[in-house]
């Protein structure tokens, strides 16, 4: 995402707005086809996107005007997250779980409820698209966006930082963000999973404001700590995972008895933790990168 040198903060949430605004559009048709998950991934990630660069504006546009708007954009997140998640479970967790349980009767049974959950979330998700509620959300979202309703309820501190340099707005969100990151992470190695998860958001948004932010910079001097954001990301995602896949297996085999279910439950937490302490292992060194990395802005 690149923005011009010398663009005010108000401007910089146009472009950015309207780049992530398209981005979603863009990709809408794909989600209600199902015709590939990446179309789903790529309008998941524009909310996402927007719903964090609402966030780094908050105290500086008017909540009665970014009220909606981000009411809007929480509905459509939790409409598209469930189809979302099971794509990534069926593609991306449950196939090397599923080769560690080997050839367990149980597996065909396990494959076939991923399938019709995918397809009940996924199903739900494209009838938001097409629902009315959808339909008016997006005309309406660049109604207010040409309309600037925020500029008429700002205050007039807000908009002296509005009209200000978005590079120094920039700095003071940047900075924010990588000190929660820093002091959330210390013994990042002794954290439980539900700290990790925390932690994993907090990286998620610097990375995100890093990214959208970076170009006023200079984009080259954000890629060292984007790239060790990504990897943090990355190994955090994955232990995630781990707990996520464990989760569904134990919810699956609830109430069920016999051989087969206790061959599984017995393979189920011995990989599960050895996945996690070998990742663990990563994190340890993939924080010292991050730690070490010279702030760009």
């Amino acid at each position: 995402m690149e923005l011009v040198s010398g663009v005010s903060a108000i401007q910089a949430f146009k472009d950015i707005t309207s780049t992530l605004l398209t981005q979603a559009q863009a990709n809408q048709l794909g989600v209600i086809a199902d015709r590939d998950p990446e179309y789903l991934h790529q309008m998941r990630v524009a909310v996402r996107r927007l719903r964090a660069l609402c966030g780094a504006y908050a105290k500086t546009l008017p909540q009665s005007a970014l009220q909606s708007f981000v009411a809007e954009l929480k509905w459509l997140a939790r409409a598209l997250g469930p189809a979302r998640d099971a794509d990534v479970f069926i593609t991306e967790i449950w196939p090397p779980l599923r080769v560690e349980l080997n050839a367990n009767p149980l597996l065909p049974q396990l494959d076939a409820r991923w399938a019709a959950q995918r397809h009940v979330a996924t199903t739900k998700a494209r009838r938001v698209l097409m629902s009315r509620r959808y339909q008016r959300l997006m005309p309406e979202f660049w109604r207010q966006f040409a309309a600037e309703v925020w500029l008429t309820e700002a205050s007039q501190e807000q908009l002296a930082v509005l009209d200000g340099p978005a590079s120094d707005f920039a700095r003071r969100v940047l900075e924010h963000r990588d000190r929660k990151v820093r002091r959330h992470g210390q013994s990042i190695t002794k954290l439980d999973d539900e700290r990790l998860h925390a932690l994993r958001i907090r990286i998620k948004k610097l990375r995100y404001a890093a990214d959208s932010f970076g170009s006023l910079f200079g984009g080259a001097a954000a890629d060292g700590m984007l790239d060790n954001l990504s990897r943090l990301q990355d190994i955090l995602g994955s232990i995630n995972d781990i707990r996520v896949a464990e989760q569904h297996v134990d919810e699956a085999l609830t109430h069920r008895r016999g051989p087969a279910v206790t061959e599984l439950r017995a393979a189920l937490r011995p990989w599960c933790d050895a996945r996690a302490r070998a990742l663990r292992r990563k994190l340890g060194k993939a924080w010292r990168a991050y730690h070490g990395t010279e702030k760009f802005w």
